[in-house]
């Protein structure tokens, strides 16, 4: 009975989340905003969804909810139609948003069988729902980017971080899945010998902004 009424609850909230999204109001409760700065204001921006969905990962298991996705493959629809139907999957990233602005999309859960296992319904009530939104609020972020250096990457041993003002820069490094492998720290070179090679995702905290990188390793 209870997973009747979640997944009938669940069915009532894409339907509104749906309608909004037409309407063009506000996004429902919970659902999750993605922004990206619009580098030549026109309302469309790309989206790195491969980052986005590592951050995920790693948010949906520290933060509170505690659940643990790694037995879970991400698929990602660009509106609730496709998402009941499972047509036009997003599969391209970098993504560029198709509606100017703001655009609703849905997150479905495919278990493999591998690792924790959740209800269906109880995934899609906490994380079905996520919003891309482009802003012209470029100026900050573009300039504190241009500003930080990654190198070198390729990466074999050591991957320094240079930043050209006199401020605290805090890295961390994760993996495709979200997993933290390097805690933050202020350290101008990062000691990556022991991963194994592949592309990480490298986050960055300067002046209150935050925003991610991708390196190589490759011994």
């Amino acid at each position: 009975m209870t997973v009747m009424i979640k997944k009938n609850f669940l069915l009532f909230f894409i339907f509104i989340t749906h309608f909004l999204s037409a309407q063009g109001g506000p996004p429902p409760p919970g659902c999750l905003v993605y922004t990206v700065f619009d580098d030549n204001n026109d309302g469309f921006a790309q989206f790195d969804l491969d980052t986005y969905f590592a951050q995920f990962r790693n948010s949906a298991l520290t933060t509170g909810t505690g659940y643990d996705l790694s037995g879970y493959q991400i698929e990602f629809y660009p509106s609730a139609t496709d998402y009941s139907q499972g047509t036009n999957q997003i599969t391209s990233s970098p993504y560029t948003n198709i509606v100017s602005f703001e655009q609703f999309c849905f997150m479905k859960f495919i278990y493999s069988g591998i690792g924790p296992f959740y209800d269906e319904a109880e995934l899609s009530l906490a994380y079905a729902c996520h919003k891309l939104k482009t802003t012209n609020a470029l100026t900050t972020i573009s300039q504190i980017k241009d500003l930080i250096q990654l190198y070198p990457n390729p990466v074999s041993s050591n991957l320094n971080i240079k930043y050209k003002k006199e401020t605290t820069v805090s890295t961390s490094i994760y993996d495709l899945n979200g997993r933290l492998l390097i805690a933050g720290n202020a350290a101008a070179s990062i000691d990556v010998s022991e991963l194994q090679d592949g592309i990480y995702l490298v986050r960055i905290v300067a002046e209150g902004k935050e925003f991610t990188r991708k390196i190589t390793v490759a011994h």
